[in-house]
């Protein structure tokens, strides 16, 4: 059960070309800029207003520049 949670949490483990075509948002930038930061960054909001989206570019990206394919998703929902 876990395994197949996770499965369908990180597409991208197995596929490698993923993209879900979402549209881009100006707080990827800064996002992809603080990367090397050693502080924490957290990406706080209302609901339904995109935090999952900008995350899924921000892996999208990281995936697309080759940086660490070991990316983990999590989401309690």
């Amino acid at each position: 059960m876990i395994s197949e949670i996770f499965s369908i949490q990180n597409p991208w483990r197995k596929n490698t070309n993923y993209s879900l075509n979402l549209k881009s948002r100006n707080i990827l930038n800064v996002l992809i800029q603080n990367m090397e930061n050693e502080l924490i960054l957290g990406l706080i909001g209302s609901r339904q207003v995109g935090k999952s989206s900008i995350i899924f570019l921000l892996i999208e990206q990281l995936l697309k520049d080759k940086i660490n394919p070991r990316i983990f998703l999590f989401q309690l929902r």
